[in-house]
C-alpha cells in the first residue's frame, strides 16, 4: 500500500470518527433541549423517607428548590447539608428520582439517655452528642436519666468525665442487656455508687462504681437464674457491691 493510499484510509477514518462524535453530541444536546422545553425533567415533588421523630415538614423548610427547576440544576449537597443541620438527623440522603422527584432519606439520632444537670435535661445519643430537650422529645423518647454527682454537659464528654463513664455503661447496656435497658428509668451517682432504678415498682439495684460492667454481668446471670419463678420486680434491692454476692430484699407484697 502506497503512502498516498494510506494516508487517505487514515484521513477518511478521522472524518468518519469526528462525525460520528458530532452526531452522538448533538443527539445528547438535541435529546436535553427537548426534554428541558416539554418538562420531562422538571421538578415537581419531594419524597422524605426514614424521619420518625423528626417531622417532615421540618425537613421540607430545609429545602428551597426554585418552581419549575429542571432535576439536573438542582443542587442536592447543598439540601443535604441544610438538613443535617436539624438537630435530631444524623445524615441525610439525597438523589434524584426520575422523572421528576428528589427523594429526601433520613437516618435520626439515636438517644440512650437523659442527662439531669441544674434541674435541666439535655439528650444524650449513642455518639455521646448532647441535643437538647423539649416536651416533644420528653413525649417520644422513654429513656433512663443519668443524674447525680456529675461533671456538667457543658465540659464535655472529657475522658476524665464521670459522664463519659456512666455514658459507656449506659451504651454497654443497651448493647448487651436490651430487657434490662428496656426497664431502667433512672441512674444516679454518689460518690463510688451507683444507683439504678429499674421498672415500674422501682426496684434499686447498687453498682460499685469503680467496677459496674462484671457487676452488670453477675445480675444478668442471677436474672437467668431466677427468671422461672421470679424477676426483678420482686425485690425492693439488689446490691452487688460485695464480690461473690448478690445481696436482695424481697418485697412483702407486689402492690396491685
Amino acid at each position: 500500500m502506497t503512502k498516498k493510499k494510506q494516508k487517505f484510509i487514515e484521513l477518511k477514518d478521522w472524518v468518519f470518527r469526528t462525525f460520528i462524535g458530532i452526531f452522538v453530541f448533538a443527539l445528547i444536546y438535541g435529546s436535553i433541549t427537548y426534554t428541558n422545553h416539554i418538562g420531562t425533567f422538571q421538578y415537581k415533588n419531594i419524597i422524605v423517607k426514614g424521619n420518625k421523630f423528626v417531622k417532615t415538614e421540618q425537613v421540607l423548610e430545609k429545602i428551597n428548590i426554585p418552581e419549575n427547576a429542571n432535576l439536573f440544576s438542582i443542587n442536592l449537597l447543598e439540601i443535604q447539608d441544610q438538613i443535617n443541620h436539624l438537630e435530631f438527623v444524623n445524615f441525610a440522603n439525597v438523589s434524584r428520582t426520575f422523572p421528576s422527584s428528589i427523594c429526601v432519606n433520613i437516618t435520626e439520632r439515636k438517644p440512650i439517655a437523659y442527662f439531669e444537670s441544674e434541674n435541666k435535661l439535655t439528650v444524650i445519643d449513642e455518639t455521646g452528642e448532647i441535643l437538647s430537650f423539649n416536651d416533644k422529645v420528653g413525649e417520644y423518647y422513654r429513656l433512663p436519666v443519668i443524674t447525680g454527682e456529675l461533671l456538667s454537659t457543658q465540659e464535655g464528654m472529657n475522658p476524665e468525665s464521670n459522664l463519659l463513664n456512666i455514658f459507656n455503661l449506659v451504651k454497654y447496656i443497651n448493647s448487651e442487656y436490651k430487657t434490662f435497658y428496656t426497664n431502667l428509668t433512672k441512674i444516679e451517682v454518689k460518690d463510688n455508687l451507683i444507683t439504678m432504678t429499674s421498672g415500674y415498682f422501682r426496684t434499686n439495684i447498687y453498682l460499685d462504681f469503680t467496677k459496674p460492667y462484671n457487676q452488670i454481668a453477675i445480675l444478668k446471670e442471677f436474672e437467668n437464674t431466677i427468671q422461672e419463678h421470679r424477676d426483678l420486680t420482686d425485690y425492693q434491692y439488689i446490691d452487688l457491691r460485695v464480690p461473690g454476692q448478690v445481696i436482695v430484699k424481697e418485697r412483702r407484697a407486689r402492690q396491685s
